[in-house]
């Protein structure tokens, strides 16, 4: 006899459809809490009187356990309120074929699709995606792996109880766009599977997952990749449709919060985040903060979503599909065209091969022809927010700030040794903590606004020569003025004026680390650390993450923790330098403030390791824990 294991893939198969609803049901009826369902008693209960599985015979202990676990990762009060096509493959598919496809079709209808070949399977399709009827062999296997359920045809009491749950909703647009995406998703990530029909109850694999599972640090770097784009939607969607603030990310328990929101945004909910990708998370958003994530326009963070606006709204608004796909398939001939257009150049125009390399590495974006529910979900979201004359010029500048390596512009615009590019890197870099302090403290001493930032030339080199040496006493370029321009424009004066700097710069967080978290009465350390000794880098390494002090860390992680920690000639060549960052530190006040003493604790330990991971792959070590590469 079969083992029922209801993991959370047994709820999503197609056979189970009708325990979901029964379970769902069940739990609804009887009041059933997170508190309750600790109780081993109550367990066995609602396996035997929620489903149909359990009903004539008693679930062992392994049975027990898993069903327990499947449950609490989905949460209880997730099961009770979430519509089931977002969890079982089943309901989906009948919501798809007779509430999406064809509704109002007679019984007959539905029954050959729900028993279709590949040449059906494959109509069918095209009908979702809107194509014209067309055969296509790579994906009729595939379509007709989700089209096709011989459970439907076996039982017609399974297949009415599935449309008696779905006369019960009120599917929305939006859980018709939903049921769209999803559906075209499972389709194209699910091509190399056969259909495998298998008893009923039978635990079966689940169908794969169309969005991937995120990389160990999910943090700037991670939130701008343009194959991200739709996660971005979907937890700014999250945010605001559950009212989420920063005080949910500090509340005890977060973790699991995270955990369970992760899941729910990515809608992967077998996948269980690592304590480092859920604290990389947790910290970007901070970073950003969440009021900021709900209210910017997203092509502002993310550069998937800048592409198809820069493409679909600035350069070509009235282009076709067919158009905007070549765009996306970018080959040296149109990215010659779209730099030229970008610059207002003639279309013809010839450029050198490294603006227009650089060029086809923004806008070439294969994964959207491979992942077209990704692409509609941009263009969804761009459609949903207002994009004026001003926002179309800034996503034309930060295009363009993109495309464009400062390498090109210091050879083509700018004189050997004398650029300044004042870009985010330059933000971030540790030798720069001076000058970013100074630039904030004059932006908070002059009221500058986002709007004179954007408008006034002159206050922009102002803030130069009044903040930075190089220009104290010389004009930026107008590259390095634009460059500085886009830059504030990204960040935003008010966010500047808020957030505690350590969060931006390098360097700053280095000083908080050691001298505010570290060794907070401890002079003597300082400087052995900051000029890269190699004992006192190793002692505060294993302090920093709390490790033994006999610990010998190995080679990667020295070399890495050493970069770290080190200001190589800064601070020996610049006293005053280290003194504006220490006044600073000491003007906000973080020594009392356990929940930024452990921000900077653990971003120091994400950017020591996350240079281990940047190493090849031979030499990269795991020294907080077994994380699998993904």
């Amino acid at each position: 006899m079969f083992r029922i294991l209801m993991k959370q893939n047994y709820f999503q198969s197609k056979d189970n459809a009708e325990d979901t609803i029964k379970l769902q049901d069940y739990l609804i009826r009887s009041n059933i809490t997170e508190e309750k369902i600790k109780d081993r008693g109550l367990i066995r209960t609602i396996l035997c009187q929620g489903t149909k599985a359990f009903a004539k015979m008693n679930p062992t202990t392994l049975e027990l356990d898993t069903f327990q676990r499947a449950i609490l990762n989905f949460t209880i009060d997730h099961w009770k309120k979430v519509k089931l096509f977002r969890i079982n493959y089943g309901i989906l598919l009948v919501a798809c074929v007779e509430h999406l496809l064809y509704p109002g079709e007679d019984n007959e209808e539905y029954m050959k699709i729900y028993c279709c070949d590949e040449e059906k399977a494959i109509k069918v399709y095209n009908t979702l995606r809107g194509f014209p009827d067309r055969s296509d062999g790579t994906l009729s296997r595939s379509a007709r792996s989700f089209f096709n359920c011989t459970k439907f045809l076996e039982d017609n009491q399974y297949l009415e109880a599935i449309r008696s749950y779905l006369r019960s909703l009120q599917i929305n647009n939006e859980d018709m766009q939903y049921i769209r995406e999803t559906s075209i998703g499972l389709i194209l990530g699910n091509e190399v599977n056969d259909i495998v029909d298998l008893p009923a109850n039978c635990e079966i694999g689940r169908l794969p997952r169309f969005d991937a599972q995120p990389p160990q640090l999910m943090d700037r770097e991670f939130f701008e990749k343009k194959s991200n784009a739709r996660f971005i939607i979907n937890l700014v969607d999250y945010l605001n449709q559950y009212h989420i603030s920063d005080e949910h990310f500090r509340i005890r328990g977060a973790m699991n919060f995270l955990s369970r929101m992760l899941r729910e945004v990515t809608r992967s909910f077998d996948w269980r985040p690592s304590r480092l990708q859920l604290t990389s998370f947790r910290n970007t958003i901070f970073d950003y903060t969440v009021d900021h994530l709900k209210s910017v326009n997203l092509y502002r963070i993310n550069h998937g979503i800048l592409v198809v606006a820069c493409v679909e709204y600035v350069l070509y608004p009235d282009g076709d599909n067919e158009e905007y796909m070549r765009i996306y398939r970018c080959d040296t001939e149109m990215a010659t065209v779209l730099y030229n257009r970008l610059y207002g150049y003639a279309e013809d125009e010839p450029q050198d091969n490294h603006a227009i390399e650089s060029t086809r590495s923004f806008f070439r974006c294969p994964q959207f022809s491979r992942n077209i529910p990704c692409l509609d979900a941009i263009r969804l979201y761009l459609s949903s927010i207002e994009i004026d004359n001003v926002e179309l010029e800034d996503i034309r500048k930060k295009s363009l700030q993109l495309i464009v390596p400062s390498e090109i512009h210091e050879v083509r615009l700018i004189e050997p040794g004398q650029g300044i590019l004042m870009d985010a890197k330059y933000f971030r870099e540790k030798s720069n903590a001076d000058t970013i302090i100074n630039l904030v403290n004059y932006i908070k001493i002059n009221g500058i606004i986002y709007d004179a930032v954007m408008d006034s030339e002159t206050i922009l080199k102002n803030i130069l020569r009044e903040t930075t040496r190089t220009f104290a006493n010389e004009d930026p370029s107008p590259w390095e003025l634009n460059v500085f321009k886009i830059t504030m424009l990204g960040f935003t004066s008010s966010y500047l004026k808020k957030v505690k700097l350590y969060r931006i710069n390098h360097g700053i967080l280095v000083v908080a680390c050691i001298e505010h978290v570290l060794y907070p009465n401890d002079d003597d350390q300082y400087m052995k650390i900051y000029r890269g000794k190699v004992q006192k880098v190793i002692e505060a390494y294993n302090k920093l993450c709390n490790l033994p002090v006999e610990n010998k860390p190995d080679d990667d992680t020295v070399r890495s923790a050493r970069s770290f920690f080190t200001f190589e000639n800064r601070i020996n060549n610049n006293d005053a330098y280290l003194s504006i960052v220490r006044r600073y530190l000491r003007d906000i006040g973080i020594d009392e403030d356990d929940d930024e003493k452990q921000y900077i604790r653990k971003t120091a330990i994400e950017l020591i390791h996350g240079d281990i991971y940047r190493q090849p792959a031979e030499n990269r070590i795991d020294p907080i824990g077994n994380i699998p590469p993904m």
